[in-house]
């Protein structure tokens, strides 16, 4: 939706569709409240209610969304880049530790600890 703005459109919404993992198949996103029956029929329960939402509220979650993905990528070009789990732990259904190595059940090293075993 960003990248639509940046073509000088206004998108009126986003969706994806859910592959695996899950029992509930209906696109998800973010979609304008306003053109809800333009989207998708209102007379179908293809929708989660959620997902729409008004145009100020829908501007706040892309300024947020571009806030952060700013950030991101310069911690990236600085270097910093840290394994970050959500709310400190990895949760269950990831299968990525392989990847990004975070110990399951191992607390994290203190700064001081690493710095007393590399002296």
């Amino acid at each position: 939706m960003l990248a639509a703005r940046g073509f000088g459109l206004d998108p009126i919404g986003g969706v994806y569709n859910p592959l695996a993992a899950t029992k509930d198949d209906r696109p998800r996103g973010l979609l304008s409240k306003e053109h809800r029956g333009t989207l998708i029929p209102a007379d179908r329960e293809a929708h989660v209610s959620t997902d729409f939402m008004d145009a100020d509220d829908l501007d706040d979650v892309l300024e947020t969304a571009l806030r952060e993905a700013t950030a991101v990528v310069a911690d990236i070009r600085a270097g910093r880049i840290d394994r970050n789990p959500r709310e400190g732990k990895c949760p269950t259904w990831c299968m990525l530790a392989p990847v990004c190595r975070v110990e399951r059940g191992i607390p994290a090293a203190d700064d001081d600890e690493e710095e007393e075993e590399m002296l």
